[in-house]
């Protein structure tokens, strides 16, 4: 807040550049805060440039200058209040500034972009005012489950539920997963065109990778646009066994059309300044791909279907028969010689951490892992989720059980082991592939995972 309180402490002394910096960074929450209670761009538009003028006469009337965004908020709701007790500026509904934001010569799309919008505005003028002030906020200012918190005076677990209530409500009223986009442009350059994302969450219960998704869920709509086709949050966060600090975000994500090299330089440029701000854990940017590929490797259905959730768009295989997933360990026999000093490079897809506790329990993912591969290759199975494969195992495999409940404790309770705990796990993990490999047809395996 430190920014801030400089920038207020200029503009109390009649430095108008300095109140210019706090209108640019507060203008997304004032104007979604307004239409929450208006359900009309323009007359929220009225409200909140009112607001934002008494807030400059009369900022030596705020006490601590941390809490101009509440009081700021209070200013709104009073401008919101006026508007509607008077009633005399003739309403546009925001419906209508798709057509103003829209810079689209095809009369078909602009069209049917109408027609979503009016399903979409009808829907959110029926939620309660309290969820819809909420999900405003949430998607219009890009703030946080706390930031929503503090401004409305109520507590997280409130914000969670409204905003849990909401989506629901929506999807009731829309199609599951299906996109509700709100254009919202204006006649004032002031104000930046934001973007509305009705985003399917149900799968997942972390607070944190939800927020996480939420961010590049709006960070690729943001760079594509209509390009934008799906999005499929898959692995481990999919699976909903990901852990906070640790675990990246993996994505299956598609386009309507093939990248440009801007494309991929964006992508490049969003993961390091993701990187930079928040280290590796969460971070999901990856190069999209053209929707094409589904019919070039139809393998892909197989993950999106029994690996993946649909988070954002259209459902890119439904009403398809997809065959069961069924998955070989090469990217496991790979990681694991490279971990046993086999191998000089890492060829795989996978980190290795170089913590002893994040690496004995990537070495217990990657026990998972193969033995999800021993299930489907029996047909038992199609999921990766520890907590389904290794109470099978256990119940199947008595001659493995040892092994099985270390994994099962690694899994669920990471510890910090010695270097010899790691190696004589690694061993193990190594005799539990060449067992399965053995098992599974993948006899190419077995003689090189046998000399590691």
């Amino acid at each position: 807040m430190e920014d801030l309180l400089a920038l207020i402490g200029r503009a109390r002394g009649g430095d108008l550049q300095a109140f210019c910096g706090i209108v640019h960074r507060f203008q997304a929450m004032a104007i979604g805060h307004a239409y929450a209670q208006l359900g009309d761009l323009h007359l929220s538009e009225d409200a909140v440039q009112e607001a934002f003028l008494q807030a400059y006469l009369n900022l030596a009337d705020l006490q601590e200058a941390e809490a101009f965004p509440a009081w700021l908020c209070k200013i709104v709701r009073s401008q919101c209040r006026r508007i509607t007790r008077k009633k005399q500026v003739p309403t546009t509904p925001l419906e209508n500034a798709a057509a103003v934001a829209a810079d689209d010569c095809d009369p078909i799309a602009v069209l049917e972009r109408r027609e979503r919008q009016e399903r979409i505005y009808a829907a959110l003028k029926r939620l309660p005012a309290d969820e819809r002030r909420v999900l405003a906020l949430f998607y219009t200012g890009s703030y946080s489950h706390g930031d929503i918190a503090a401004l409305l005076d109520i507590t997280r677990d409130v914000v969670n539920h409204r905003l849990r209530s909401a989506r629901k409500r929506l999807r009731r009223q829309m199609s599951v997963g299906r996109e509700v986009g709100l254009y919202t442009n204006t006649h004032h350059s002031s104000f930046l065109k934001e973007t509305i994302t009705m985003i399917n969450l149900d799968s997942f219960s972390s607070p944190y990778f939800k927020d996480v998704i939420v961010q590049h869920v709006q960070a690729y709509q943001d760079r594509f646009k209509d390009r934008l086709a799906a999005m499929y949050v898959r692995g481990s966060v999919f699976r909903d066994e990901a852990v906070e600090g640790i675990s990246d975000l993996d994505f299956f994500i598609f386009t309507t059309d093939e990248l440009t090299p801007a494309d991929r330089q964006w992508v490049r440029e969003a993961r390091q300044n993701w990187k930079a701000e928040h280290g590796t854990s969460g971070v999901g940017f990856v190069p999209a791909r053209s929707i094409a590929v589904l019919h070039q490797r139809p393998f892909l259905k197989r993950y999106l279907r029994y690996d993946s959730a649909l988070v954002w768009g259209r459902d890119l295989i439904a009403g398809e028969n997809i065959p069961p997933l069924v998955v070989g360990i090469s990217s496991e026999w790979r990681l694991a010689r490279y971990a046993a000093g086999l191998e000089k490079e890492n060829t795989t897809d996978f980190r290795l951490p170089a913590e002893p506790p994040l690496k004995l329990r990537k070495f217990a993912r990657m026990a998972v892992l193969v033995g999800a591969s021993y299930l489907m290759h029996r047909g038992e199975s199609h999921t990766f989720k520890g907590t389904e494969i290794l109470p099978r195992l256990q119940r199947q495999l008595p001659q493995w059980s040892q092994f099985l409940d270390t994994t099962t404790k690694l899994y669920i309770h990471p510890t910090v082991p010695s270097t010899q705990q790691l190696e004589s796990y690694l061993h193990q993990l190594l005799d539990w592939m060449v067992w399965v490999a053995g098992e599974t047809g993948e006899g190419e395996y077995v003689n090189e995972l046998r000399s590691a």
